[in-house]
């Protein structure tokens, strides 16, 4: 299958911009990491944190943070993907276009790969202000789920498929 150079294109700028954003939550945790361990020598910014069960509220607070944004950012771009083809469907009989479908395509891949970047940065920052290692694991596993959003022709190609897929059924159903 021949791809097109616009596809090609906005798959680049997608993995430019996805890698950017997973950069700079590295960099940003890395500088937070740098600040607790060279400049406070390991000691929280908040000496007498408050417990709520037990648990530092800085590490329930960035647990939360980080399950709610990993669960968006696998979630909420579908969700706005489907509804972007839904609206192409309505728009006519004609299948959407390379171009149409790539501009829903990268939308959606940044849009997934934002929604973890924040919950990110906050547990970097969390983890100035409480220095426990915890919260410096959930910032990870953001950056973690950020790469795994990297784009690839395959994960375009798989998206395409299953997005023409939905687009037909959606037209059948419109006309039954």
């Amino acid at each position: 299958m021949m791809e097109l150079p616009e596809v090609r294109n906005r798959r680049w700028a997608a993995t430019l911009i996805v890698a950017g954003l997973a950069a700079g939550l590295t960099m940003f945790v890395v500088v937070m990491c740098i600040v607790v361990f060279f400049t406070r020598n390991g000691k929280p910014f908040v000496e007498n944190m408050p417990d709520v069960m037990g648990v530092h509220s800085f590490v329930l607070i960035a647990g939360i943070l980080s399950v709610v944004g990993l669960s968006l950012s696998f979630v909420l771009p579908g969700m706005v993907s489907r509804s972007s083809v839904k609206a192409l469907a309505a728009t006519g009989p004609e299948m959407p276009t390379p171009k149409s479908l790539s501009q829903i395509w990268m939308v959606s891949t940044i849009a997934g790969a934002a929604l973890v970047e924040g919950p990110g940065a906050l547990c970097a920052i969390f983890f100035l202000l409480s220095a426990d290692p915890i919260v410096l694991g959930f910032a990870g596993v953001c950056i973690v789920a950020m790469l795994s959003k990297l784009p690839t022709a395959n994960k375009q190609r798989q998206w395409y498929d299953e997005h023409l897929e939905w687009y037909q059924q959606s037209q059948q159903n419109k006309i039954a």
